[in-house]
């Protein structure tokens, strides 16, 4: 809130207030210290640990009498934390420290996701993951991928090195739709951005907490 002195001829000194659109705006240091809040009391992962159980019920309900049931993961912040790097950088996305990390550091199992990952193999569950990586990090992301404990899976699709579109819903959609076409019916789709989840082609879809960044 700005305040104006005004000072007319010969008048009695009078005040008044004007709120300033950037008052109104949050501070990006206090956005930063809510997301390390977040994450470090245990919420964050208190909260995907919840979706990933409603996830589960729900894959529960539908792989009686499907045929070749399926479920699609996102990779980044679905299954992997990127928090670390993206700590490092202030929240922000600094593309060759990220592709560095990707291709040199090990990325934490979320263990939320990681329980419902292991149960749909468990239950007989193809196992797909949709991610927005580019194709040329497909052996970094195998490599992380394992060192996190995920090591089965019956598809992995990156994003072709030559997808140009705004939007990622696109991509990952017509890929839900070859899984589909393949034969599998996908029962769960779970993802950390809306990007991931719309499109169709999966009978119940699970958006996990993110605050870091959006993904169109």
């Amino acid at each position: 809130v700005l305040a104006l002195a005004l000072f007319p001829a010969c008048a009695t000194r009078r005040w008044r207030t004007v709120t300033l659109e950037g008052e109104r705006i949050v501070n990006l240091s206090t956005i930063e210290s809510q997301i390390e809040a977040y994450h470090d009391s245990g919420r964050w992962a208190i909260e995907q640990a919840a979706v990933a159980e409603m996830a589960r019920v729900a894959l529960d309900e539908r792989v009686p009498g499907v045929a070749k049931p399926a479920i699609v993961f996102d990779i980044d912040d679905t299954v992997l934390s990127n928090y670390p790097v993206r700590k490092d950088a202030t929240f922000g996305f600094v593309q060759a420290r990220w592709t560095k990390w990707a291709e040199t550091d090990p990325a934490p199992a979320i263990e939320g996701t990681l329980a419902l990952y292991r149960h749909a193999l468990a239950r007989g569950v193809a196992v797909f993951f949709i991610t927005g990586r580019p194709e040329p990090l497909r052996a970094a992301t195998e490599r992380q991928l394992r060192a996190g404990g995920l090591e089965r899976w019956t598809g992995l699709y990156l994003k072709p090195a030559d997808y140009n579109e705004p939007s990622i819903v696109p991509y990952k959609s017509g890929v839900r739709r070859k899984i589909t076409e393949d034969g599998y019916h996908i029962v769960v789709n779970i993802g950390d951005q809306w990007s991931d989840l719309e499109g169709g082609f999966a009978d119940a879809t699970f958006k996990l907490p993110n605050p870091m960044y959006l993904i169109p």
